[in-house]
C-alpha cells in the first residue's frame, strides 16, 4: 500500500474518473480537485505474493504460543497489504484474522477498531507492536 498525495492523487483520481465513465459509471462523487489523498494497492503480482506469504505464516507449525501470535500479528500486517477484492477486503480481512486468530491462539483475539487504517499507513513494527499491546490488554469498548 502506499498514500498518493498532490500531484499523485490527482492522477489517480484522473485514472479512476475515466475507468469508471467508461464503465458508464457515475462519477459525480469523486473528488479530484483540492488537498487529496489516495490509498493505492499494490500491483496485483506483488499483492498475491503477500497474501501468500501470510497464508504460509498461518498454515506453518507453530512451536509455541509466542511464535504462533508473532505469525498471526505479521500476517495480520501483510494481509491488509494485499487486498483480494475492491471493495469489503477490509471487513474480510477482520473475520478472517479473528477465525485464524481463534484457531491459532485458542482464543479470540483483539482487533483494534481501526485496525486495516493502522495497517496501511504504520510501518509493519508500529502496526505489529500495537496490535501485540491490545491482545494483552483487557478488552475496552473501543476495540471490537
Amino acid at each position: 500500500m502506499s498514500l498518493l498525495r498532490g500531484r499523485a492523487a490527482h492522477h489517480a483520481a484522473a485514472e479512476m474518473v475515466t475507468r469508471i465513465a467508461a464503465r458508464g459509471g457515475d462519477t459525480s462523487r469523486i473528488v479530484t480537485d483540492g488537498h487529496l489523498i489516495y490509498g493505492a494497492s499494490a500491483a496485483e503480482s506483488d499483492r498475491t505474493a503477500i497474501f501468500h506469504n501470510a497464508i504460509a505464516l498461518l498454515a506453518q507449525e507453530h512451536a509455541t504460543p509466542n511464535v504462533a501470535s508473532a505469525a498471526w500479528l505479521e500476517a495480520a500486517y501483510l494481509l491488509y497489504q494485499a487486498p483480494r477484492r475492491k471493495r469489503g477486503s477490509d471487513a474480510t480481512t477482520r473475520v478472517f484474522l479473528v477465525a485464524a486468530g481463534a484457531c491459532l491462539l485458542n482464543r479470540a483475539p483483539v482487533l483494534l477498531n481501526d485496525v486495516d487504517l493502522r495497517a496501511y499507513v504504520q510501518p509493519q513494527h508500529r502496526f505489529t507492536t500495537e496490535l501485540r499491546t491490545a491482545q494483552s490488554e483487557p478488552a475496552l469498548d473501543a476495540r471490537s
